[in-house]
């Protein structure tokens, strides 16, 4: 009998051991390298966040009675110049509107693309480790919008509120108003499809050798993620500049400046933050991508440096990050120059 339970407890222990063996391997195997865009997005939310507070655009206000004292009813008339100031401010809408929803559609679709590859590619175990992963990093970007407040993160000022309810929600036109609030949360949803994949992009496949032709695969997405998305958010910016500029179609020549340069800025920072978020889900994946792609030149491209950049030029392999990224950017900044960064210019000159 007491040999009997020595070996039943022989038997157990080493299957005991396997399983605590292969849990310890599971753990030291996580894709960490995926939680790098996360963390890179939730440093930026983070900044912001602090810095949106510290600038307190909630409280500028100021009392809209004053500003319509007749109300919009009267202002609205059929005559050729209020036609000419309300058409331009409608077109400009609708179209940056639209845009925004194709590229949105574009953007979500090619996020949703990429991670389904990554996922086929990674196999059970690195599908979980990758899930694990990011459910982690969700719940730290959540943690990070819950303690700064959902008004403290891409807030919008209360005077551009006012504003509008001064004037596009005393007409039929507040259904744009609506319509905005629908691209908040499509933005949102561009955000986390776009760091997902971006995290999914560095998931490896299990007992796969490095490769040229997957490292290729994986920066072709990489780059995707960033031209959509760059895309996406800069309509956005430019649908939320035509509505903030909206309300100045009701007012005088000079009160129509002032809220032309509102929007501008409103906007352009808003901008400014879709690009800190945008190159934080990109410039990690990238940066660990080049750093596989040397890694795989130093095995089986020669000895020389000349020999292994020769290796990554043929093998398609040759790129940087950052000329990706700035090519991009480069090639924006005219059109980004002589729009509403101009106006804020102007503005911060005459402060």
């Amino acid at each position: 009998m007491a040999t009997h339970t020595v070996n039943t407890h022989s038997g157990s222990d080493p299957d005991a051991m396997r399983s605590l063996r292969r849990a310890i391997r599971w753990a030291s195997g996580l894709n960490v390298d995926c939680a790098l865009p996360w963390l890179a997005v939730a440093v930026v939310l983070a900044t912001t966040g602090i810095i949106d507070g510290v600038i307190d655009l909630q409280a500028l206000d100021f009392n809209r009675a004053t500003l319509l004292p007749g109300g919009v009813a009267g202002l609205i008339s059929a005559n050729l110049q209020t036609v000419a100031r309300h058409l331009p401010a409608r077109i400009a809408w609708g179209l940056a509107s639209i845009g925004f929803a194709v590229m949105a559609l574009i953007a979500m679709g090619t996020a949703l693309n990429v991670l389904g590859a990554c996922y086929r590619e990674a196999g059970r175990d690195g599908r979980l480790r990758g899930a694990a992963v990011t459910v982690g990093c969700a719940v730290l970007i959540l943690a990070i919008v819950a303690f700064h407040g959902n008004d403290n993160i891409l807030s919008e000022p209360l005077v551009t509120e006012e504003l509008r309810k001064a004037t596009i929600h005393r007409t039929y036109q507040t259904v744009a108003v609506a319509v905005d609030a629908v691209f908040d949360k499509t933005s949102i949803a561009i955000f986390l499809l776009l760091i997902t994949a971006s995290g999914a992009v560095l998931i490896w496949p299990d007992k796969t050798v490095l490769n040229d032709q997957l490292l290729r695969q994986r920066i072709g997405r990489t780059q995707s993620l960033l031209y959509v998305g760059a895309a996406a958010l800069a309509l956005r910016s430019f649908e939320m500049f035509f509505l903030y500029r909206w309300p100045g179609m009701w007012l005088s020549a000079t009160d129509a400046k002032l809220v032309d340069n509102i929007a501008s800025a409103v906007s352009t920072a808003h901008g400014a933050i879709f690009t800190g978020v945008l190159a934080a889900l990109y410039l990690p994946a990238a940066l660990l991508l080049r750093l596989r792609a040397n890694a795989l030149a130093n095995t089986s491209g020669g000895a020389s440096n000349e020999e292994r950049e020769k290796w990554l030029e043929n093998s398609g392999l040759k790129f940087s990050p950052y000329q990706a990224i700035g090519r991009f950017f480069l090639a924006l900044a005219p059109l980004i120059a002589g729009g509403s960064a101009a106006t804020v210019i102007d503005l911060l000159k005459g402060a």
